[in-house]
């Protein structure tokens, strides 16, 4: 496998840590930024789902994936008022929560470091995501931000690791 054959893919993931950034950068200087910024993290998940590839196994993963999210989403949305932010959150979660199980299915398959990084990222950055809005947590926004920016590393190390090793 050539490594010019998955290149695409790194651009995946350049982007996504992009678009990452400007969704941080939307949050940070306004809370009328919130809708760009996360349909900018909505786009971030969306490459990184790409990246990971597509993924014909994990079907058990793939169900309880669906679970966790459907139970997450049943807690979070009484707390939401407007009827767009209800839509905006479930397509963001259906986004992250693909992102997750695309990662797992990958290391279930795999079972290789690159993997393994991949998907410790993306269950690091999911467990921001609950600590953010399905467990709130007093004063816990360094858990947070430390659990996002690993979750962050650890998908651009994973993806990027993989396809190295499959160019070989």
């Amino acid at each position: 496998m050539q490594l010019k054959e998955h290149e695409h893919l790194l651009y995946f993931v350049l982007l996504g840590l992009l678009t990452s950034s400007l969704g941080d950068i939307c949050l940070t200087f306004s809370h009328n930024l919130f809708f760009p910024g996360t349909l900018l993290f909505a786009i971030t998940h969306y490459c990184y789902a790409v990246a990971f590839g597509k993924q014909n196994g994990g079907r058990m993963n793939k169900i309880v994936f669906i679970l966790i999210w459907m139970t997450g989403f049943i807690l979070i949305q009484p707390k939401v008022t407007p009827c767009i932010m209800k839509m905006l959150i479930l397509g963001y979660s259906a986004l992250l929560f693909n992102t997750g199980w695309r990662s797992t299915a990958i290391f279930e398959s795999e079972r290789t470091i690159g993997a393994f990084i991949g998907c410790l990222g993306t269950i690091s950055f999911m467990s921001s995501e609950s600590l953010t809005w399905v467990i709130p947590i007093p004063r816990c926004e360094f858990l947070i931000m430390v659990t996002y920016y690993c979750g962050q590393l650890g998908i651009a190390l994973g993806t990027t690791q993989r396809l190295h090793v499959a160019s070989m």
